[in-house]
Parts: structure tokens; C-alpha cells; sequence
């Protein structure tokens, strides 16, 4: 809806698709890179360290960032891939959640993984819509909001 924003992570070789097909229904306006240290996997001498990642920001009509304005290299260290392979920080997603919605609001993650949006939502006083297909992922996403908001469950 207008006046909304999207953030899609990505790796470096498919950023192009993703902006091919976002530019279509959304306004780019750019790249964040997520600088997470760390070496990660991979070819270890014939390669640079993959020590972040993309995160493309885009909106729908006029949207405006909460608070000052702020680089879009963000230094936040990883996480331990405790819950999901692609498991991102809590405080990642507490910035976007912070930037781009009000206490309050609605966010949406189509793509929940193990909820760490979820959790962030609940941190900052917003409501939470998830999605996931995997269920192994489910059981773990509605574990940890469960376990995280113990006064009720979000779940059906």
C-alpha cells in the first residue's frame, strides 16, 4: 500500500533479479549493506570473505524514515545460526522496524524463517504477520514467540 516500505536481502548474484522485478511495483532507493564480520564458507584463497550481506530498501509511493538519517553500510556483528541457516540479529531487524514502521503498526515477513522479525515486532511494540512453508522452521518460529511473549500466543 502506499506509503509503506519493503526490505528483500539478497546475495550479490541475484540482487540484479530482485531489483528487475521489484522496480516494477516498487521505488528502489537502495542497497543496504549489512557488514556482519566474520570469514563465513566457501573458497578460502581464491575468494574474498563474504563478510556481508545486500539488503535491498524500497518503497511504495511516499515513505518517510523515522529518526535521523543514517549511512547504509550498517556494522552490526552476526548472530549464531542458532535457529536458521539464514538467521539474521535481532537488532538488524529491530532498525528496519524502527526506521520504516510506528508503535503500533503492521509489519509483515513473508519469508518468517524462525521469527526473528517476530521478535523484534514484539520488542518494539508492533504487531507481527508471518509466513512460513517449512514447517520444521514454523514449529521453531512459533516456539520462540511463544517463549518470548509467554502473557499469550499468536498462534492458531
Amino acid at each position: 500500500k502506499d506509503g509503506t516500505a519493503c526490505y528483500i536481502f539478497t546475495r550479490f548474484d541475484v540482487m540484479p533479479y530482485w531489483f528487475m522485478k521489484c522496480k516494477n511495483y516498487f521505488d528502489v532507493k537502495s542497497c543496504i549493506i549489512w557488514s556482519k564480520g566474520g570469514g563465513g564458507i566457501g573458497d578460502l584463497q581464491g575468494n574474498y570473505a563474504l563478510n556481508y550481506e545486500m539488503c535491498l530498501y524500497m518503497v511504495k509511493g511516499r515513505h518517510l524514515l523515522n529518526g535521523k538519517r543514517e549511512g547504509a553500510v550498517w556494522n552490526i556483528g552476526k548472530c549464531r545460526q542458532e535457529y536458521h541457516e539464514t538467521q539474521k540479529p535481532v537488532e538488524v531487524m529491530e532498525k528496519i522496524i524502527e526506521k520504516s514502521s510506528n508503535v503500533g503498526g503492521v509489519v509483515l515477513d513473508p519469508f518468517a524463517g524462525s521469527a526473528t522479525t517476530g521478535i523484534a515486532c514484539k520488542n518494539l511494540n508492533r504487531s507481527f504477520i508471518g509466513f512460513e512453508m517449512i514447517k520444521e522452521n514454523y514449529d521453531v518460529a512459533k516456539s520462540r514467540i511463544e517463549n518470548h511473549c509467554p502473557q499469550g500466543t499468536m498462534f492458531p
